[in-house]
């Protein structure tokens, strides 16, 4: 049994592709997202409503643009929110969570939300 689930958010369908290509073959079973509402459908999160509800599908490994949805912008509040879902499966090491961008001032901002995030040409998965 597979126990290795990653969620793949990022908005280059290209870069979707490939990063989902290289965690199969690392043995993940990938669900690929192009949104943040996409990420939380597959996380079992109601987009609909009020309140803050806990996701019910949780998976191993979460990795996604910081700004998903709004490319090339410092808007980070795409991965604030997943992370704050799953902040308490990373902290007890049930799962990873990491985030890039190729945009300076992205990162510095969701660095400073506490939100563990990653310069493009940085390694995050090491």
């Amino acid at each position: 049994m597979n126990k290795k689930r990653a969620l793949v958010g990022l908005h280059n369908p290209a870069n979707l592709k490939y990063t989902s290509l290289l965690m199969k073959a690392e043995g993940f079973k990938v669900t690929k997202a192009r949104t943040l509402d996409e990420m939380l459908q597959a996380m079992g999160v109601l987009t609909t409503g009020s309140g803050c509800a806990m996701p019910k599908n949780l998976f191993t490994h979460y990795f996604m643009d910081v700004n998903l949805g709004s490319p090339n912008s410092k808007y980070y509040s795409p991965a604030q929110r997943v992370y704050d879902l799953v902040k308490s499966h990373v902290e007890s090491g049930e799962a990873k969570f990491f985030s890039a961008s190729n945009n300076f001032r992205t990162v510095e901002l969701a660095r400073a939300a506490g939100i563990p995030v990653y310069l493009g040409h940085e390694e995050p998965l090491r």
